[in-house]
């Protein structure tokens, strides 16, 4: 039962099992982006805290399970990460597509230091590389709605 539970959250209720299942997560994650836009950004932020913590223990558990370091059905990393991209902006459609976009080439690409830190052990690796991309998204977006 344990095991199924953890299944459940690292694929984010089976999005993990999709094609594409980053791209799918990460799509997904748009209804969160909302629903926590209606909350106070201190709520936001301790929701995304809460999220990352227990990322990191579904992640690392679900890396068990599937017996595959980083397994492609774990999306719970995109999500947080997403979530991190999308923190202070207005979910506007805009936004929205601007951050995934971005969000995606981040998180793809590896760029910089984020296929270093994916080597961390346990969840932390699964979670941090994508938490890295989302902030580095964040930053981008800021930069390109501030000059244009």
């Amino acid at each position: 039962m344990k095991n199924l539970f953890i299944e459940i959250l690292s694929s984010f209720f089976y999005i993990g099992y999709l094609p594409a299942s980053g791209t799918f997560a990460t799509v997904a994650s748009f209804f969160l982006v909302v629903l926590l836009y209606q909350l106070n950004i201190f709520f936001r932020i301790f929701i995304i805290l809460f999220f990352i913590i227990s990322g990191i223990y579904f992640s690392g558990s679900a890396e068990s399970i599937f017996k595959n370091k980083d397994d492609k059905r774990i999306v719970i990393d995109e999500i947080v990460g997403f979530l991190i991209a999308m923190l202070g902006f207005y979910p506007t459609f805009l936004n929205l597509i601007l951050c995934f976009l971005l969000f995606r080439f981040f998180d793809i690409s590896k760029f910089f230091v984020l296929n270093k830190l994916q080597k961390l052990p346990y969840g932390v690796g699964i979670m941090f590389d994508d938490i890295l991309a989302g902030f580095f998204a964040n930053v981008i977006l800021k930069f390109i709605l501030f000059f244009f």
